[in-house]
């Protein structure tokens, strides 16, 4: 009996419970997107409702938060650029709520030819202490910040869909 709850635990710890429950047809999984531009959530809606999954949209930051909170879904899209509340800053709150831990949280941005900025690294080498310095994009260094589980940069909603698919495992 031990055993089979360890199994258990093991199971749902690893996410093949999640493509057990998929495969076998019953309730699909959940994802609530937050993005405020209607064109934009119309494809990517879309591509996740042709993709099986429930779709709770969200307009604005507050709303992701509140909504998120009370359906609690297997995962969440959240804009980086809401109308409110910045995507990293939504994640945060959410990610400090008993409630929504178990939440995979992506923050997701359009593609774009943004700025960059320079970025002072500490590497041990042997013994000895070097700086380096490199040029990231401001979206990649926001996405570094605690909580986040993926940060994706799309031009297509498909590859939002690929992304979430490859975070649940399915």
């Amino acid at each position: 009996e031990l055993l089979e709850e360890v199994d258990t635990i093991i199971k749902k710890k690893s996410g093949i419970a999640k493509m057990i429950r998929v495969s076998e047809g019953n309730q699909p999984p959940k994802v609530c997107i937050a993005e405020n531009d209607d064109q934009a959530f119309s494809k990517i809606g879309s591509a996740f409702l042709s993709a099986g999954y429930m779709v709770n949209p969200a307009r604005s930051g507050t709303e992701a938060i509140e909504r998120i909170s009370a359906t609690v879904p297997e995962i969440a899209l959240i804009k980086l650029s809401l109308v409110d509340i910045s995507g990293d800053i939504v994640i945060g709150k959410l990610k400090r709520m008993a409630k929504t831990q178990g939440v995979k949280f992506i923050l997701y941005t359009e593609h774009s030819g943004e700025n960059v900025i320079d970025v002072e690294r500490t590497e041990e080498n042997a013994g000895r202490t070097e700086q380096k310095k490199e040029k990231i994009s401001i979206t990649q260094k926001i996405s570094e910040k605690e909580g986040i589980d993926r940060f994706v940069e799309y031009s297509n909603a498909q590859q939002l869909v690929d992304a979430v698919n490859e975070l649940l495992r399915i």
